[in-house]
């Protein structure tokens, strides 16, 4: 089968198709490409860039060679570009593409065709092709939004005359018809004319507002926030126009009557343009959630504002437009208990805008009580749902008092209202406050203090009394807490401190704390502000200590001079009571007013001063301080014996301060501890140690601050429960019984009374069960079984005529008779029934209450003995490094050791620790604690085997009993740096024995070394062999394990040390020793590592 031919007219058509043409793109169509890509770029950069490069391609300089074509073809296209990149949604393409349009019609404002033609190139450049909808089409209508925006930005309808004018109106009325149209746009669309409204000036504004107000003639406009918004802002702009009224009265937006209308149309709760719309417009209005408040809010709060200050109205409440309106438009309409979480977050941005911009008078409006409470609130927990924006809000605060201190006033004022939720800031979490209190210079400072104080007094009035006194505890709080902050630098002149705040704090705490007639604080408030001035007074005298020690005695005269009459101590108590305080007064007037005077008597001053505080604020008890105190300074004045019982006297004074839980009174105690610590006796020093011998619990606690037979009642209790914390390591095993406190007691009287219980709940079920026997019996005339007698029984059997009534021979109908009687019978035993099991739960919850009570109190007791032990060591460790060389310090090195093996609190044993080692140091540096006077006698060449050392063998002796209890390696190694230390010392006792000439001196020396290092040697020796000796039961209670190696090794390697003068030879065996006992430990080691793997 053949092929068809192709015919002529085919091939005539394929010869006669023109080519396509190709598009040729030029040079400058290159660079506006990459401009237009360049414009939708999201680096700000970028986009300035390009729209300077446009800017010089189309300029009307003729001289510039890269502009391209003038002529009006050209621009329209670009011009037509530009409008459609702001329809693309794409990166920042709005964004880039209105400032290119906006730039570009500014430089071609000139040009009729571009005044002419740009509103009808923007509407034609958006319409969009037929059948668009959805997104595209939103896009479209944005992008007419922004390009309208853009042509009033340009001012390019501004420069021409009527001309421009009607076209101004033309673009007005596009606008206004978006608007109706468009409700999702509206916010946009007025906000580009209120926009060009306030960048004009008032001429143009003059010139063209007469367009406007036109068209905010119409209801839906004018009634509308945007409205209201630009009819303000012309208002301002040109007040001298008569514009219309409108519906607002008095020519106002913010008369009285129409701020409750405007707080509604604001908030969205009433907009007459609802019911004009169709079904498609209303959808068209539901859009994505509004992420900022409307514009309209800061214009209208501005013109409040404005309108407050221009009248005079900004310090009252009742008349100040402003806070009407923020009452029921933010306060209310945002922050009330029905608003929505989203509306609470808009009014968060509102307040934001307030608190940054807002004059500071309007703060106070701003940061009501409702609002504040909500913000503490929403911080209190984190899993809150805007508990991140209330911290974004909290710190606006801080943010706006550091830049401003009249702003930082206002807020502490708004904080600290009488009812405010002060005391609710500091359980919420929240540090706005003590931010605030911490800025600001001193005027600053002054004021906010001055504000606390006055408001802890007017607190005290509050119905609300648990409110009124949680508010007043947390403002002195934050008063001791802005002396903290702050970092005051304390100055002292003529009879006062400076700063003036700092003195003011002081004086008011302490009169506020004293028992007068003028003070209506209740006695939990006085007692707290009490604390507060110790707090304050600790503060000050760690950053000021020369000065801040004049602060007690005239605070205490201050107060006597002032209160006098007011104390209830002088109005109640008697005149041998009054003498005392009158004494103690002239002594801080004589001694406590300057900075000079002996270290004594400034120790007693701050003593009586604090005393006098505490007599002033109601404590009776420390009459008697005083006149110990009076004792005590007239008998360190004296020699002798009385002096040593006042000194000890003393010490006993400042371990009761040391007891106490403030920080002023631990500086206290360490202050007027170190003006005594030179002259420290040995009984002395040993009513320290005794404290660090007390068990941590409730029997040292007994033994310490309780006395009599309480205290022996205590310890057998606690006695009894040594074995609650069994996992506790044996390294403190021996404080376990400091753990139960009277638990052991409350055990036995428990299981007594359970013993008691259990016969008393036996014998009321059996005269429960009696009474329910007699009960049935009596019911079906029958006898309990095992009541009758035999004789009775067997009658009853043997009863021929059937006398006998028996459940046998009862009738159906009587039968029914007694079934009700048998239905109250059990019901009422089931009743008794529940109440028995319900008393026996009241009583087990009452028992295991009173044993969590019990371990609450063991638990407390062992705190308050931790830190009064803490306190003591901080003393002794002042003394050990004040008096390194008095011989009194060896004293304190077996207690110490004592104390690493028995506390059960690891920071005591590393603080103990740590104080031997500064300890051992100081003396090296400052001297030995030897003395020839003390320990040490004058030898001479005769006395061959003196005792003058047999005081520091003996203590030598006590290292090593002590280091054969092993506890821990940190205890063994604690022993060996004590024996080392001791020995130390010896050596430098035999090297200060005095001779008669060199050679006698290089003799004695000679000789005593070797008798010394020989009564050393075998002391480690003992020490060696009764480690080795000890059988497997004293090891299990004395030791956890056997004492290490290092204990004879350390030894040794001082030995090598220190006796560099010995031969070769005997240095060689030392080193030979010392590698031996290295292998032995290594191969004990390797020992245990093997049975470790055998035993896997």
């Amino acid at each position: 089968m053949g092929h068809k031919r192709k015919s002529a007219l085919a091939d005539h058509e394929d010869d006669e198709q023109p080519p396509k043409r190709k598009r040729t793109y030029t040079k400058t169509d290159a660079q506006l490409a990459k401009n237009y890509d360049q414009l939708s770029s999201n680096s700000p950069e970028d986009r300035i860039a390009a729209t300077k490069t446009l800017l010089r391609l189309f300029s009307h300089d003729a001289s510039n060679s890269e502009a391209a074509s003038s002529d009006p073809p050209a621009l329209k296209k670009v011009l037509t570009r530009l409008v459609r990149g702001l329809c693309s949604p794409r990166k920042a393409a709005r964004v880039g593409y209105f400032m290119a349009l906006a730039e570009l019609l500014l430089a071609h404002s000139t040009s009729q065709g571009i005044v002419d033609s740009c509103v009808e190139l923007v509407k034609s450049a958006t319409e969009g092709e037929a059948g668009t909808k959805g997104q595209e089409k939103r896009d479209y209508e944005i992008g007419r939004a922004f390009g309208f925006h853009a042509i009033l930005q340009s001012n390019v309808l501004t420069h021409n005359g009527a001309r421009s004018k009607s076209k101004f109106e033309q673009l007005l009325e596009e606008l206004l018809d978006m608007y109706e149209m468009k409700p999702w746009l509206r916010e946009d669309i007025g906000k580009s004319v209120y926009d060009w409204v306030t960048t004009q000036n008032m001429d143009t504004v003059s010139h063209y507002s007469q367009p406007i107000t036109n068209r905010l003639a119409r209801k839906e406009f004018a009634s509308s926030p945007e409205g209201i918004a630009i009819w303000l802002e012309l208002k301002n702009k040109v007040p001298q126009e008569n514009l219309p009224k409108h519906n607002w009265n008095d020519e106002k937006a913010s008369s009285n009557e129409d701020i409750p209308h405007l707080a509604k149309m604001l908030l969205r709760k009433q907009n007459s343009m609802d019911s004009d719309r169709s079904p498609q417009q209303k959808s068209d209005a539901v859009g994505s959630r509004q992420v900022a408040p409307h514009f309209a809010w800061n214009v209208i709060l501005q013109s409040f504002i404005r309108e407050d200050e221009q009248r005079g109205y900004t310090g009252d409440a009742q008349t100040s437009r402003f806070a009407q309106f923020w009452e029921k438009g933010v306060d209310r309409g945002h922050f009330g208990s029905g608003t929505s979480p989203e509306k609470k977050y808009l009014g968060l941005r509102i307040l934001e805008w307030a608190v940054l911009e807002a004059p500071c008078w309007s703060i106070q409006y701003s940061i009501s009580r409702n609002i504040l409470t909500w913000l503490l609130s929403q911080r209190s927990k984190s899993e809150r749902y805007l508990n991140g924006a209330a911290k974004a809000t909290l710190e606006t605060l801080v943010t706006r008092s550091k830049v401003d201190n009249v702003a930082a006033t206002a807020i502490i004022t708004a904080f600290t209202v009488p009812d405010g939720p002060l005391s609710f800031e500091k359980f919420s979490g929240s540090s706005t406050v003590k931010s605030i209190l911490s800025v600001g210079d001193e005027n600053t400072a002054q004021n906010m203090a001055a504000i606390l104080l006055l408001r802890l007094k007017e607190m005290a009035g509050l119905e609300n009394a648990k409110t009124s006194r949680s508010n007043q505890q947390a403002a002195i709080d934050h008063l001791s807490g802005m002396i903290r902050d702050r970092h005051v630098k304390l100055s002292h002149w003529n009879d006062d401190f400076g700063p003036e705040w700092v003195s003011n704090i002081l004086v008011n705490l302490a009169k506020y704390g004293c028992e007068v007639t003028s003070n209506k604080l209740s006695s939990e408030v006085r007692e707290h502000c009490r604390s507060g001035l110790l707090a304050c007074l600790g503060h000050l005298f760690a950053l000021n200590h020369q000065t801040a020690r004049l602060l007690p005695p005239w605070l205490a005269c201050k107060i006597h001079q002032d209160h006098r009459q007011e104390l209830s101590v002088y109005r109640d108590a008697d005149e041998e009571v009054v003498k005392t305080l009158e004494r103690a007064i002239l002594f801080l007037k004589n001694e406590g007013a300057t900075e000079g005077g002996s270290s004594s008597s400034r120790a007693f001053t701050l003593l009586t001063s604090m005393t006098l505080l505490q007599v002033y604020g109601g404590e009776i008890e420390a009459i008697e301080t005083l006149l110990e105190l009076d004792a005590l300074r007239h008998g360190m004045k004296e020699k002798g014996a009385s002096r040593k019982e006042a000194l000890e006297a003393t010490i006993d004074l400042i371990l009761n301060l040391a007891s106490r839980p403030s920080i002023f009174h631990r500086k206290l105690a360490e202050q007027v501890f170190a003006v005594f610590a030179a002259d420290l006796t040995g009984d002395a020093l040993q009513t320290m140690l005794d404290v660090l011998e007390q068990k941590e619990g409730l029997r040292g606690q007994t033994a310490l601050f309780e006395q009599g037979d309480h205290a022996s009642e205590t310890e057998e209790a606690e006695d009894e429960d040594v074995s609650e914390d069994d996992d506790v390591e044996l390294v403190h095993a021996e404080e376990s019984a400091g753990n139960g406190g009277n638990d052991g007691q409350d055990i036995e009287v428990a299981s007594n009374s359970s013993s008691s219980g259990a016969s008393d709940s036996a014998a009321s079920d059996s005269s429960e069960i009696a009474r329910f026997d007699k009960a049935l019996a009596s019911t079906l005339k029958t006898s309990k079984p095992d009541t009758a007698s035999k004789d009775e029984q067997a009658g009853d059997l043997d009863d021929d005529d059937g006398s006998s009534v028996s459940d046998t021979s009862m009738t159906d109908s009587q039968m029914l008779a007694l079934e009700p009687h048998l239905t109250a019978i059990f019901k009422e035993q089931v009743a008794a029934g529940q109440i028995n099991s319900l008393q026996d739960r009241n009583t087990r919850k009452k028992s295991k209450k009173k044993g969590s009570e019990n371990k609450r109190a063991a638990a407390h007791a062992r705190e308050n003995i931790v830190n009064f032990k803490h306190r003591v060591l901080d003393l002794l460790d002042l003394w050990l490094k004040q008096h390194p060389s008095m011989p009194l310090t060896l004293d304190v090195i077996p207690p110490f050791l004592r104390l690493i093996r028995i506390t059960r609190n690891k920071q005591i044993a590393d603080k103990t620790i740590g104080i031997l080692r500064a300890f051992y140091d100081s003396a090296k540096r400052k001297g030995l604690p030897l003395d020839p006077a003390g320990y040490l006698s004058d030898v001479s060449e005769s006395t061959t085997s003196g005792d003058e050392l047999l005081v520091l063998l003996d203590a030598m002796g006590s290292v090593h009993s002590e280091a054969l209890k092993f506890a821990s390696k940190a205890h063994a190694s604690a022993c060996s740096s004590a024996s080392i230390f001791i020995a130390r010392c010896m050596l430098l006792g035999v090297c200060r024995n005095q001779g008669s000439s060199e050679e006698q001196k290089q003799k004695i020396h000679t000789n005593r070394m070797r008798e010394w290092r020989h009564e050393i040697d075998k002391l480690y020796s003992d020490t060696w062999t009764r480690a080795l000796e000890s059988t497997e039961k004293e090891k299990k209670a004395e030791s956890s394990g056997m004492l290490p190696l290092t204990f004879w090794r350390d030894w040794q390697e001082w030995q090598i040390e220190v006796f560099v003068s010995r031969p070769a030879n005997k240095t060689e065996e030392a080193n030979n020793a010392s590698k031996n006992s290295g292998k032995q430990e290594n191969g004990q080691t390797k020992s245990k590592r093997s049975k470790k793997k055998r035993k896997r």
